[in-house]
């Protein structure tokens, strides 16, 4: 079974497993990753390889890099940054808007263009990709970028915590806030 879409995390893969397990369905499910832009699919997990919370390995003739988002300086395994990506099914342009073709893309310093995917992530050292976030989704304070959703996994992952949600005030104020709402399982 494949899920993709938005990242789906561990707890999510777990209460579907078990949900499936109830009815005697013991399929593995496998997370994927990709754009429009890109013709579908860029990562893909498989049976024989799946990395439980990735969004999978490089589909053939595809690239991933993950760079530093201001710099775009390369980044090494478990360094977490912007994804870009390579393939030859990338779109061509963006019908009648050029400034927005031109957004999408960025050259590195080695001359390589590559589509910006504006979402946040890793590799590891199999080179399987871990989404993280999204570059709209990142906090800026005293010159540090947060990754909201980084935060928000966090929260989570505490043994209290149900869930939880962050808001970010707006970005026209004078200084940037965030908000948490968190729903203890206390409260449930």
């Amino acid at each position: 079974m494949l899920a993709a879409g938005s990242k789906m995390g561990k707890e999510e893969l777990h209460n579907i497993h078990s949900k499936l397990e109830k009815v005697n369905c013991y399929t593995k499910i496998c997370n994927g990753y990709g754009q429009n832009e890109m013709c579908g699919a860029v990562t893909l997990n498989s049976n024989a390889a799946n990395k439980e919370g990735s969004a999978g390995f490089p589909v053939i003739g595809t690239d991933i890099c993950i760079v530093e988002p201001d710099s775009l300086e390369k980044l090494d395994v478990y360094q977490e940054g912007l994804i870009l990506e390579k393939s030859e099914s990338v779109f061509l342009r963006y019908e009648n808007m050029p400034d927005e073709t031109q957004k999408a893309f960025v050259t590195l310093n080695d001359g390589k263009k590559w589509f910006n995917t504006k979402d946040i992530g890793y590799l590891d050292e199999d080179n399987f990709l871990y989404i993280t976030g999204r570059m709209s989704r990142v906090l800026v304070k005293y010159d540090c970028k947060i990754s909201i959703d980084s935060v928000e996994e966090k929260i989570k992952n505490h043994p209290d915590v149900c869930d939880c949600a962050i808001i970010v005030s707006d970005k026209n104020e004078v200084e940037e806030y965030a908000i948490a709402f968190i729903a203890l399982k206390s409260e449930v």
